[in-house]
């Protein structure tokens, strides 16, 4: 455990401005909350850090996040399997979802997608892979 669970959350952008990048030692930042939910033991884990502005793919996924107004599910996230699905984590009857869901939060937007959708999203990838890497 990183111990981010037992933690308020820090607050997000720049003082007085949800979502807007933070300032200092000459890159702008923006402060970035995953949340990893399910699995088979049905498990949340937290993760947060400071993202550099810098144009990368994982910047353009924040920038991205932090103009959603609201939750909003990812074009291939949950939900979007629809009638007919198939493969793995497929609803319908005896199939069991057991893969995770991801909730991505910086400043007031966030954005939520499960493994295929973050799969479908080279950008929200590097975003999660980088936020939840071991420091």
């Amino acid at each position: 455990m990183d111990g981010t669970a037992d933690r308020p959350p820090r607050p997000l952008g720049a003082p007085g401005v949800p979502g807007a990048p933070q300032q200092g030692s000459g890159t702008a930042r923006f402060e970035v909350t995953v949340e990893r939910s399910g699995g088979i033991a049905g498990m949340v884990r937290r993760w947060s850090a400071p993202i550099p502005d810098d144009g990368g793919p994982a910047a353009r996924a924040a920038h991205r996040i932090a103009e959603l107004s609201t939750a909003e599910p990812s074009a291939e996230g949950p939900g979007a399997e629809g009638p007919g699905a198939e493969g793995p984590g497929a609803e319908g009857p005896g199939r069991v979802r057991d893969g995770f869901l991801w909730a991505v939060r910086c400043g007031e937007g966030s954005l939520q997608c499960d493994e295929e959708g973050r799969r479908r999203d080279p950008e929200v990838d590097a975003l999660i892979t980088v936020v939840t890497a071991p420091r």
